[in-house]
């Protein structure tokens, strides 16, 4: 789905500056194509790859397989993972769903 340069900057308007700033690096570093997603960049790092699986797997024992079929669950996994990044290894990380304002997610 396109959309205007206006509705994509008010879109944008909305969200907060160091969101934005990785957004605006993802766009330069990662080239998305139309309909691709952006990722946050600081995944890429190799100083951070180790915190990145652990924060995964942590997420997901945390919240368990029953939750995992569920429609939303996406969200709660981002969510965890978002807060053990933070609290474990000090590391500021946007969910899919940050990086990609505008884009439903279930």
């Amino acid at each position: 789905m396109r959309c205007s340069l206006t509705s994509a900057a008010q879109e944008l308007s909305a969200v907060p500056r160091n969101q934005l700033t990785r957004i605006l690096q993802a766009i330069a570093v990662q080239h998305p194509q139309p309909g691709e997603l952006l990722r946050d960049p600081i995944e890429d790092e190799a100083a951070v790859k180790q915190a990145f699986a652990i924060a995964d797997q942590e997420a997901e024992a945390s919240l368990g397989e029953v939750l995992k079929e569920q429609m939303g669950y996406c969200h709660l996994f981002w969510a965890e993972k978002t807060r053990i990044l933070k609290v474990r290894f000090g590391i500021e990380w946007f969910s899919p769903a940050q990086m990609n304002p505008g884009v439903l997610f279930d």
